[in-house]
């Protein structure tokens, strides 16, 4: 009767966490482990995959990717973010990471009179931060540079 009772709370718990959002199977395991066992979680993540409760990893490392980009946030920190998650990589598309560059450059130090070295590290900073790649970030320095002096 225990064990039925166990099964059931972890269910529940499983449906509940994958209501909220979308878990991969490393995050469900890994809110799970505080209050059950191991072989009681494989076996409940096998009966959410059996059900397609669980989305395939690639869709779930598509739909993470998507709610990042729509934050602004670099392929790098994308990537970084579901490999936490143990979801495989995306594909890095070149202009769109030029896009949200541009508007975090537009929007951070959209009309400043003129570009000390300071002022470019500063914004070389910054974009690192959020997680664009290098050769992103200088040409949208270059081209910032380039319009303000």
């Amino acid at each position: 009767m225990k064990k039925e009772t166990s099964e059931k709370i972890l269910m529940e718990k499983i449906k509940t966490y994958l209501a909220y959002r979308a878990h991969s199977e490393h995050e469900l395991k890994r809110k799970l482990i505080k209050n059950f066992n191991n072989s009681e979680i494989e076996k409940a993540i096998q009966v959410a995959r059996e059900n397609k409760w669980i989305p395939e990893p690639e869709e779930l490392a598509s739909r993470l990717a998507d709610e990042l980009h729509k934050k602004n946030k670099g392929w790098l920190f994308i990537q970084a973010a579901l490999k936490k998650k143990q979801l495989p990589p995306v594909q890095k598309q070149e202009e769109r990471e030029e896009e949200k560059c541009q508007w975090w450059v537009k929007k951070k130090f959209g009309k400043i009179q003129h570009s000390s070295q300071e002022e470019i590290n500063k914004i070389y900073r910054f974009l690192s931060y959020r997680g664009f790649e290098e050769s992103i970030i200088k040409k949208v320095v270059y081209e910032y540079k380039n319009k303000v002096t």
